[in-house]
């Protein structure tokens, strides 16, 4: 993950490994948080909450789009049309830019959700898992 996700996921996760008074972990280093069931549901639940949360603001966008295009079929003058114009050209930018990062957080759940998947293939049957998930901001 880049640095701004990277930040944002482990500020959710509920379970760190490390106190700072222990040596970091010889494999994974001092900020580590292995991922369990409970864990990658609560992934799942942040991006899914960042996911709803852009769905929202394209919305309340793509409304008062609408609203403005009812206003310029309504308007006197050219001024009023070309302002409502130009405020639904700004709202079309921020609505393509909150697409964009809706789509960015749909895409890292979804490698959560892969990462989970591979995990889950290579368990061995009866047996307890030998691997384990881990988060790392190193």
């Amino acid at each position: 993950l880049s640095t701004t996700p990277c930040r944002e996921l482990y500020g959710t996760l509920s379970a760190t490994y490390y106190d700072g008074d222990k040596n970091p972990d010889p494999v994974y280093g001092k900020n580590y948080k292995v991922l369990t069931s409970a864990n990658i549901a609560d992934v799942h639940d942040f991006y899914k909450n960042k996911i709803d949360e852009y769905n929202k603001w394209i919305a309340e966008d793509e409304k008062e789009t609408s609203m403005n295009n009812d206003l310029i079929l309504k308007a006197t003058t050219v001024l009023l049309i070309d302002d409502l114009r130009a405020r639904n050209k700004d709202i079309e930018d921020a609505i393509s830019d909150f697409k964009s990062e809706r789509d960015e957080y749909i895409n890292l759940d979804t490698h959560f959700s892969m990462a989970e998947h591979i995990l889950e293939i290579n368990k061995p049957y009866g047996e307890p898992n030998p691997y384990e998930l881990v988060y790392s901001m190193e």
